[in-house]
């Protein structure tokens, strides 16, 4: 997966799976080169995941799911990782 950053730079996501215990987030800078490099599945970074969030949202901080999908009844996806589970929540206004 692929994000512009402001200034020019881009988020890159790259998942060591399946089922693996690595994403590797790397930014690159506006002039092309490695500005950092880390390992997002952990506890740091699933306590960044609020209530409320985006699936978008979610994918720039701890990146993409290899399985995982709707949890029909709370209308949220989950995402599995060495740290824990987190889950973004995707429900309409009005909904319980």
């Amino acid at each position: 997966m692929r994000w512009s950053e402001p200034g020019g730079g881009e988020l890159l996501a790259f998942p060591r799976g399946p089922s693996g215990t690595a994403t590797y987030m790397v930014r690159i800078a506006a002039n092309g080169t490695m500005a950092s490099k880390e390992n997002v599945l952990d506890m740091r970074h699933f306590a960044q995941i609020q209530a409320g969030m985006t699936e978008q949202q979610v994918l720039r901080v701890i990146g993409p799911r290899f399985r995982g999908g709707p949890l029909p009844i709370r209308r949220a996806a989950n995402w599995c990782g060495s740290g824990g589970i987190a889950a973004s929540t995707t429900r309409r206004p009005g909904s319980t």
